[in-house]
């Protein structure tokens, strides 16, 4: 035991006991107590609770009521480290609770199921209604749009887009929903603003 008597000896000994230490404590955390303490973190990942006092209301002389108060709530979902299928049951738990009590669930997200099955963007339901009602073919580009409603109403052939547009608008009134900057239909844009917050391909399907 001589060595020990040595002053760098005894300090590799006192790291060597630390280390031991930490690794026991480690594996006690991530091992014997990790699911605990993972369902803890879970638990309080986010908790917020807001609570605002009601405004008063407005009565006329008579008493009745003019302006009142109607509370409303918003629901953040945190997915945590949920797989997907676990986030999707939640979710459809929360919203049939939700339907339940009797509130409205607003569904802004721009896709919808169709009976068969697939899916499709609600942007370009919108650009086929609009077609439709304008009687032209569904297929339609905003191009081929645009085009038709400049020989419909007889505007110059030699004027370009963007006077052909104010001609439309000043002289017509008509506003059709295509950007003849981008020569796209205004819903095209919206898509691809929607695809772009989550940096997704413009071209990606529903």
């Amino acid at each position: 035991m001589r060595w020990i008597k040595f002053r760098h000896n005894q300090i590799l000994l006192a790291v060597m006991i630390l280390m031991t230490v930490l690794l026991v404590r480690l594996f006690d955390l991530t091992v014997v107590e990790g699911s605990e303490w993972s369902k803890e973190a879970e638990s309080i990942s986010i908790k917020r609770v807001y609570s605002s006092a009601p405004r008063g209301e407005i009565l006329d002389r008579y008493g009745r009521l003019l302006a009142g108060n109607r509370p409303s709530f918003t629901v953040f979902f945190s997915e945590g480290n949920l797989k997907n299928d676990e986030i999707n049951r939640q979710a459809l738990e929360l919203a049939n609770l939700l339907e339940r009590n009797g509130d409205t669930i607003n569904d802004n997200l721009p896709i919808i199921r169709n009976a068969d099955g697939s899916f499709y963007y609600t942007y370009q339901k919108v650009i086929e209604e609009w077609l439709e009602s304008q009687a032209m073919p569904v297929n339609y580009t905003a191009e081929d749009a645009f085009n038709e409603i400049r020989a419909r109403n007889g505007i110059d052939e030699g004027l370009d887009r963007f006077e052909a547009q104010s001609e439309l608008q000043t002289i017509y009134s008509i506003y059709p929903p295509i950007s003849v900057k981008n020569m796209k239909f205004l819903q095209e844009l919206e898509k691809e603003s929607f695809l772009g917050r989550y940096y997704l391909d413009y071209e990606l399907t529903a």
